[in-house]
């Protein structure tokens, strides 16, 4: 078998040094390697919770306070997951950039017509655009070395950008369901993991890894929140779709529950309302689609709440914090004259968003810059805690408006599919719709984002190669 492979190993080299130019090597890599790599690219992403915490573990200093050991830990955690998104997301930039070179190839042997190609690939070039956009805010703004990586701990500049759009490329790569499947089943794993160990809080444990109280590895509950609500709509696919084990079908529904159990625990509203919704919109989308989806989503819908009640017996903060929601939803509607403390300050915060925008509408302030700016203005390094805002008054309105073209056309293209959407594709628009409802709430930070455009990224394979279900 060694044999074997250095014989292919060494015909491969020599093939590869016969050719003569960019194109023959183009032709040579066989798109399956390419969707592997991608896969693997994706999979150590996936898992990258898991090296933090190994990071988190040797980062603990023994024979420091308690304090200066935490502060050390959050450093090293942030600066090594960091430098995890960045190797694999130029990796995967550079793989990306491989697969539509040879897409574009393949296209010109054929009768090639670049209005088609493009608008074949809509949501990738707005995103793309989006991309340039952004490189162009990075440019000029007003401190370029801030710009590039953001803040020591918030990681948000054009280099997270570039990272995400790798991550991102890799999950449009792949075609196969297969794979897809793979990827959701360890990212399910990965937060069940975590969300059992938030849920025992060992002290010990939470020292060791460097967790922090609600949040995990996240640091902050809303981030950790923000996983959780992709995570329980992912575990959810995953009961849908299973129907060969019945206790295999129990065991993602106990792993769906977990993550629901974390989640109120985590004590952060938008990401559970942001869940919530998407449950609701899996069951109207199964009653005008697919009414056989409907019995397990009613019986995940159910466990949603009794988890939620068994979780606030103990500590009834849910109860108390949508009571404030439904408080501060009145005062919206009847117009009261201070609204600063509406959503935990965020009406506040959205207001001077939008106020960063409108100074700098075409190409905002800069990726990385906005939190700085936020404390000039009001000594509280922030940011608006809704993403649509965040991106506007980060690298301006087109840019945003790039963004919200690709969420369209997306939406759209699964409209037009609609009756050729298998349960997995719907599953993973539920996956997207949760991520979207929560980004209202929430800010664009490095550990998390990607997270949603491997998703989106994935959605948009399959649909891709969506054929229509049999009657």
């Amino acid at each position: 078998m060694k044999t074997n492979t250095l014989v292919k190993g060494k015909k491969v080299l020599n093939d590869i040094q016969n050719m003569k130019t960019i194109g023959e090597l183009i032709d040579y890599i066989p798109k399956k390697h390419i969707q592997r790599i991608a896969f693997a690219i994706l999979i150590l992403w996936t898992c990258s919770p898991i090296f933090v915490m190994i990071y988190g573990s040797f980062a603990r200093l023994y024979d420091d306070p308690d304090w200066l050991s935490k502060l050390n830990q959050m450093y090293k955690m942030t600066i090594n997951w960091y430098r995890i998104l960045l190797q694999l997301g130029l990796s995967g930039c550079l793989i990306g950039l491989l697969a539509f070179l040879k897409s574009l190839k393949n296209a010109k042997k054929d009768e090639f017509h670049a209005k088609t190609y493009i608008k074949e690939r809509l949501i990738k070039f707005s995103l793309l655009s989006m991309l340039i956009w952004s490189f162009l805010s990075f440019l000029f703004s007003d401190n370029l070395a801030l710009s590039l990586f953001g803040g020591e701990f918030k990681k948000e500049g054009f280099a997270t950008f570039v990272a995400v759009a790798g991550i991102f490329s890799c999950a449009y790569i792949i075609k196969d369901e297969k794979y897809s499947k793979w990827i959701i089943e360890l990212f399910t794993a990965v937060t069940v993991l975590q969300s059992i160990l938030m849920l025992i809080n060992v002290d010990a444990i939470n020292k060791q890894l460097g967790f922090s109280d609600n949040a995990s590895v996240y640091l902050n509950i809303n981030h950790f929140a923000y996983i959780l609500c992709m995570a329980a709509m992912s575990a959810l696919l995953l009961y849908e779709n299973e129907s060969k084990s019945k206790l295999r079908t129990f065991g993602r529904l106990l792993m769906f529950a977990i993550i629901i159990a974390a989640l109120v625990r985590n004590r952060s509203l938008g990401p559970y309302l942001a869940t919530l919704c998407a449950i609701i919109s899996s069951i109207i989308l199964a009653i005008w689609l697919n009414k056989s989806r409907l019995r397990k989503l009613i019986i995940a819908l159910v466990v949603f709440f009794l988890v939620t009640f068994i979780m606030n017996l103990s500590d009834g903060h849910l109860y108390i914090d949508l009571k404030i929601f439904g408080f501060e939803l009145f005062q919206l509607i009847e117009g009261s004259e201070d609204l600063s403390h509406i959503g935990s300050g965020r009406w506040e915060l959205w207001g001077q968003g939008l106020q960063y925008m409108s100074e700098r509408p075409i190409l905002g302030c800069g990726p990385g810059l906005l939190s700085d700016l936020y404390f000039t203005e009001s000594g509280n390094a922030n940011r608006p805690h809704n993403e649509f805002i965040e991106y506007a008054a980060t690298i301006g309105i087109p840019g945003v408006l790039f963004y919200i073209s690709a969420l369209f056309i997306y939406l759209k293209k699964i409209i037009k599919k609609r009756r050729e959407l298998s349960s997995f594709s719907i599953g993973l628009l539920c996956i997207v719709i949760a991520y979207l409802v929560s980004s209202l709430f929430g800010v664009v930070i490095y550990n998390v984002s990607p997270y949603f455009f491997m998703f989106f990224g994935l959605s948009i394979g399959v649909l891709r190669c969506q054929v229509p279900v049999s009657k």
